[in-house]
């Protein structure tokens, strides 16, 4: 069933209207590694001091081929736009990463 997903990841990030370039810089530094993600931005929605806290933050899927070892501080750059890695989680069939992004 692996194989079958990953194809499926594949020609979606392949697809310009389903996903964009994107740079990777792991720390946060370098020139950048070229990938292609898609990405989604849903505003996250909190409480803070007795009052409702809305956070623009970023969810970003990328291969595990093309991004084997995320981490923490690592940002990827997209339409102009830097995002920052604060934590991922791994799909069920272990060929993709959710990144939790700020920007």
């Amino acid at each position: 069933m692996s194989a079958a997903f990953e194809a499926a990841l594949a020609a979606m990030v392949a697809d310009a209207n389903m996903a964009s370039a994107a740079l990777l810089r792991p720390g946060g530094n370098g020139v950048g590694i070229a990938m292609r993600v898609i990405l989604s931005a849903p505003d996250a929605v909190g409480n803070g001091f007795g009052q409702e806290v809305i956070a623009a933050d970023a969810r970003i899927v990328v291969r595990k081929a093309d991004y084997p070892a995320p981490a923490k501080g690592d940002t990827i750059e997209i339409d102009a736009t830097l995002y920052t890695v604060r934590a991922w989680r791994e799909d069920a069939e272990r060929v993709s990463w959710t990144l939790e992004a700020t920007r």
